[in-house]
Parts: structure tokens; C-alpha cells; sequence
């Protein structure tokens, strides 16, 4: 009997511990899958591959592969979204968010394939590591766009921000030819080119006329407008909720077998890419001392298409960080008490002043006998300018946070003496016209 009851004792507890072991075996959530464009597939670890659904999950270190028709739109917890095209194949090696410790930070690889990154809701510790064959593109609150070739080579071009690209150390295997080891900027506005057969690279303040007929095929491929942000169901903001509150130690713990230090190999070695041949073209326009006689007779129009896409793509990260204030916000309501969750939205906007308002309203939706509240402490620290958009924006609460002045009494020059003697509360509701009559000697 005695041996019967340690037995069900150890089962009990192993039964108890089983949710635990599958969460670590599936891995830590980093967002959803916002889109889904025909056949997509995702492959986590050594598991069988699963076609990845519209509101589906997305496992850290998730293989996501899309065929020549197919493309997705992956959004984080931090509300960034990364948007891959046709024959893309990316991995999401970790992500970690924690809106209370104001971190965020991802790193992605994409082995192949055209896409675009836009940053969510600001972080003071924001980090995104973009790796690719050739090299890494740190970004700090960034839009990109990009495409890597299936043999490795790598167009990007960062919209916002200066980011950071890092080539790889020549020692590693599968390194490249004869790129040195090292970091450089690469300007807002411009581009870089790094082809893995010759290990070149080449960065430009502005983006080329001749770049812009790959840009075009990327926005063909991904759309010209980034799509909006989609809403999490009730579920997922539950379990958003959850993983924001992880510290990020947790957050790092749990993706403790993220793959983000391996050797990104290509996906073929053999051809010549599309991106190879733009640098060539490069090469030749330096070697000549200016651009080719049909880049100078096209660049205007290239410009032109170019400034169209920057602007767009500004707008939407603009759009990204509005609603993704918003919805993190949202998905704290929950988990905070109102006093934790105006604390946060004052955090915030102290960070990112120009969507204080939007912060502000959207805390006062979940919390509208806290508008005052809100208004002084989200007040106390963006700047005068900020707090008046603020103002106006919560006025839309019932109970206006500034009542409206009380309408000037009239004055006449020589008023009846029975006029004088009236209180001004009452003069206020007497309307304009009988008070003149009254006013005017008789």
C-alpha cells in the first residue's frame, strides 16, 4: 500500500509539472501571424512542418518558408511587423518585450527573400538584429526594406533611422571572401549592397536610380502599402499580457535555445542574383566617374517613385506606433491596477511624446473616472504644446477635464441703475439683445 501511494505521488507530480515541460518544448510565443497569403509554412525544432494560419502563433525560433505565390505578415508583441514575400524563408530567433522594463528586443534572420520591418511601440532599450548571409543590420526603431537573394546577397535599405551593419569575422565557417570585419553606418535615406560571392560592399547616403527597379519588385511583391496592425483576439491579449509581465531575464531564459549566433548559410550557392548585377552595375558607374547614360535619363523618375515609397512607409510607422501604444495598453488593463496602468501610459509617453494624446485617450477608454488623473500625470512630462493636445483629446470624456470659460457679461456705457445691481450670475443668463434694450435709455 505504502509503495502504491509513493507511486501516485510521483505520477501526481509529474502529471503537475507536464504543462511546464510542453511550454518549454513549444517554445515562447513572440507574436501572431497577421496575414497569410496561400501556403505558408512553419517549422519549429525538429517538428514536423505545420501550415501557419491567419492568427496563429509564432514560436521563437520558428523556420517560417512561403512558396513562390505565398507571403506573410508576422506582428510582435510589441506590435512591429515583419512582412516576407514569395520564397522567403526567415527564422525569428528570439524576441523579448517587456513594456514595465521598457525593453525590446529581437533578432530575425532572413536566409532569403524580399521584406519589410516597422517598429512598434517605443522602448528605451529597443534593439532589432537583422542577420543574413553576408552580415547583420542592428536598428533602433526603423523601417526597412530589404531583399536577399538565394545566393546570399543582400540589398536594405533603411527608411528611418541609421543603422548599423556588421560583417561577419572572416574566420567564421561559410564567412565571406573579403569583407572586413567591422561596423558601419549606413545612412537614412540610403542603401547598402553586399554581394557573398566577392564580399563586397557598398553604401550610399541616397538611394541610386538604379536601385529602383529592385525596390519596385520588393513593393510588388509586398504590396505598396504595409498592411494595418491587426487586432489580437481576447485570448491572445490574455496571454500578451502574461509574456509582457516576464522579466526579461525570464523572457531571455525561456528562449534560451534561440539559434542566433549560427553561420546564416545561403540557400544556394551556385547562379548569379539579381543584386550581384546591381553591384556591377556600381562598380562600373564609380569606375566611369558618374552614372550610366540611362540611369541620368531615368533618375528623376526614380527619385520620384522612391520619395513615394519613403512617405508611405513613414506613414505607417507612424500608424504602427499610434495603435501599438494602444493595444499594449489594452492588453495590460487586465493585469494592472489603474494606478499601475496610468504610471505605465505616463512612462510611455514620456518617451514618445508625439502620441502622448493617443496614449492618453486610450487610457482614459479603460479607465473614464480617471481622466483628471490621467491628464496631470501624463502632462507632467511631455511639453506644454503636448499637454494641450491632451487636453483637447479628453475633453471627449463625459465630465470635461476643463470646463469652457463663462460667456463675458456685456457693458454698456451708461447701464440702467437697475441693471447694476443684478449679479453676474444672473446678467450671464439675461441674452445679449434684451440686456441692450434694457441698457439703452428709455
Amino acid at each position: 500500500m505504502r509503495l502504491f501511494f509513493r507511486f501516485f505521488l510521483l505520477a501526481f507530480f509529474v502529471a503537475l509539472s507536464r504543462p511546464l515541460t510542453i511550454h518549454a518544448a513549444e517554445g515562447m510565443r513572440v507574436g501572431v501571424a497577421a496575414a497569410v497569403k496561400e501556403n505558408v509554412t512553419a517549422i519549429s525544432g525538429e517538428e514536423a512542418p505545420r501550415l501557419l494560419y491567419i492568427g496563429e502563433d509564432v514560436i521563437f525560433n520558428e523556420r517560417v518558408i512561403t512558396t513562390k505565390t505565398s507571403s506573410a505578415v508576422l506582428q510582435f508583441r510589441d506590435r512591429s511587423t515583419l512582412e516576407i514575400g514569395p520564397n522567403a524563408t526567415v527564422i525569428i530567433n528570439r524576441s523579448v518585450y517587456n513594456p514595465v522594463e521598457s525593453v525590446s528586443e529581437k533578432t530575425i534572420t532572413v536566409v532569403a527573400g524580399a521584406f519589410r520591418y516597422v517598429s512598434g511601440v517605443a522602448a528605451k532599450t529597443s534593439q532589432t538584429d537583422i542577420r543574413t548571409p553576408v552580415g547583420t543590420l542592428g536598428i533602433r526603431g526603423s523601417v526597412v526594406i530589404g531583399d536577399v537573394s538565394a545566393q546570399g546577397d543582400v540589398v536594405l535599405i533603411p527608411v528611418q533611422g541609421a543603422p548599423t551593419w556588421t560583417c561577419p569575422d572572416q574566420a567564421q565557417p561559410g564567412g565571406i571572401v573579403s569583407c572586413a570585419a567591422g561596423s558601419q553606418t549606413v545612412p537614412q535615406g540610403g542603401a547598402l549592397v553586399a554581394t557573398r560571392g566577392t564580399g563586397q560592399t557598398f553604401t550610399t547616403p541616397q538611394v541610386p536610380a538604379s536601385f529602383a527597379a529592385i525596390v519596385q519588385q520588393v513593393m510588388t511583391q509586398l504590396g505598396v502599402n504595409p498592411p494595418a496592425l491587426q487586432t489580437f483576439s481576447p485570448a491572445q491579449q490574455a496571454a500578451n499580457a502574461n509574456d509582457h509581465l516576464l522579466s526579461v531575464d525570464q523572457q531571455n531564459q525561456l528562449q534560451s535555445g534561440a539559434t542566433d549566433t549560427a553561420t546564416v548559410q545561403p540557400l544556394s550557392t551556385t547562379g548569379v542574383s539579381a543584386i550581384a548585377d546591381l553591384m556591377a552595375s556600381v562598380n562600373n558607374a564609380q569606375q566611369s566617374g558618374g552614372l550610366s547614360p540611362q540611369d541620368q535619363a531615368s533618375v528623376q523618375a526614380s527619385v520620384s517613385y522612391l520619395s513615394s515609397v519613403f512617405s508611405t512607409l513613414t506613414a505607417q510607422h507612424d500608424a504602427n506606433q499610434a495603435a501599438g501604444d494602444a493595444g499594449v495598453i489594452q492588453d495590460l488593463f487586465t493585469v494592472m491596477t489603474p494606478a499601475q496602468l496610468i504610471n505605465f501610459a505616463t512612462a510611455l509617453a514620456a518617451l514618445d511624446p508625439t502620441h502622448a494624446p493617443g496614449i492618453a485617450v486610450a487610457t482614459a477608454s479603460l479607465l473614464p473616472g480617471q481622466v483628471q488623473t490621467i491628464l496631470a500625470s501624463i502632462g507632467s512630462v511631455v511639453p506644454a504644446a503636448d499637454t494641450a493636445s491632451i487636453t483637447t483629446a479628453l475633453n471627449q470624456f463625459p465630465g470635461t477635464v476643463t470646463p469652457l470659460p463663462p460667456p463675458p457679461v456685456p457693458t454698456f456705457a451708461s447701464p440702467s441703475p437697475a441693471l447694476t445691481r443684478l449679479p453676474a450670475p444672473v446678467l450671464q443668463n439675461i441674452p445679449a439683445p434684451v440686456l441692450e434694450r434694457l441698457a439703452s435709455p428709455s
